[in-house]
C-alpha cells in the first residue's frame, strides 16, 4: 500500500519576508524582525485559523558591509517553558564575508521533514549577530504552507 504525501495547493502557500541592518535577535527577543508564524490564512474568501503549518523553503541574503557569523533557524515552541525550543538548522560563515546567499529547501521526502511541521502558536526565529551592524543588510523570505485550518 502506497502512502500519500501531502501536497499543498497554491492557495495554501504564502511568502513572508523581513529585512534589517542590525542583529536578527534571539529566541528571547519577542520583537525580532526575524520571527515568523502562520496564524491565519484566507481560503474561500474567509479568514481561517491555521492549526498545522509547514516550512517549505527559506532564502537569506546578506549585502554590504563585511564579515560573517553563524546563522541559526530555530523553533520557538508554543510552550513558554523553553523546554521544547530547538535549533533546527545552522549555517556557519553567514554574511558577506562567507555565505552571502543561502537557500534551504525542505523536501517532504527528507527524513527530518517532521522537524519543519509547526502547530498553532509555534514560531520560526532566525538568530544571527551582525558582524558589521549599520553596514551589512539582511533579507529573509520564507515559503509557508497551511496544512490544517479551522472548518475542515
Amino acid at each position: 500500500m502506497m502512502s500519500t504525501i501531502w501536497q499543498p495547493s497554491a492557495d495554501r502557500i504564502i511568502a513572508v519576508r523581513s529585512n534589517g541592518i542590525g542583529d536578527m535577535g534571539d529566541l528571547s527577543d519577542e520583537q525580532s524582525p526575524a520571527r515568523f508564524s502562520l496564524d491565519k490564512i484566507e481560503l474561500g474568501g474567509r479568514m481561517r485559523d491555521v492549526l498545522l503549518w509547514s516550512l517549505l523553503a527559506c532564502r537569506v541574503r546578506f549585502t554590504g558591509g563585511a564579515g560573517s557569523a553563524e546563522l541559526s533557524l530555530c523553533l520557538d515552541h508554543r510552550d513558554d517553558s523553553g523546554l521544547f525550543d530547538w535549533k533546527l538548522h545552522s549555517w556557519s560563515g553567514a554574511g558577506t564575508g562567507g555565505k552571502a546567499d543561502i537557500v534551504h529547501r525542505i523536501s517532504r521526502e527528507d527524513e527530518l521533514y517532521a522537524l519543519y511541521l509547526f502547530w498553532a502558536g509555534d514560531q520560526i526565529v532566525f538568530t544571527w549577530t551582525n558582524p558589521d551592524a549599520g553596514n551589512m543588510r539582511w533579507m529573509i523570505e520564507l515559503l509557508l504552507a497551511a496544512q490544517r485550518v479551522t472548518g475542515e
